[in-house]
């Protein structure tokens, strides 16, 4: 069972997030930017080739967009595993 991302401004983006401050990478994050932005390369390089585009054009802000076009997550208790891609192939977490 999937959930719709039904949750305040401030669970997509801390304070400060995306132009104001310097991203931590997080192993717990408290965004979903911050949860991007914490992704190994691999888990980049897997998104570049779901995309079908160069891993230098691939950008947080492109993600972002994603998650917000699927605005899926797979439960509403924390952590949240928040869908990237509509199948749910592609996840992150925030705590």
């Amino acid at each position: 069972m999937s959930f719709e991302l039904s949750f305040s401004p401030e669970f997509f983006y801390n304070e400060g997030e995306p132009y104001d401050v310097n991203v931590e990478v997080s192993t717990k994050p408290t965004s979903v930017y911050q949860a991007i932005c914490s992704m190994s390369d691999k888990e980049w390089r897997a998104l570049a080739k779901h995309y079908r585009i160069k891993r230098a054009y691939l950008t947080p802000d492109f993600i972002m967009e994603k998650v917000q076009e699927t605005n899926t997550c797979t439960d509403i208790r924390t952590p949240v595993e928040v869908w990237i891609d509509p199948k749910g192939h592609h996840t992150v977490w925030v705590y």
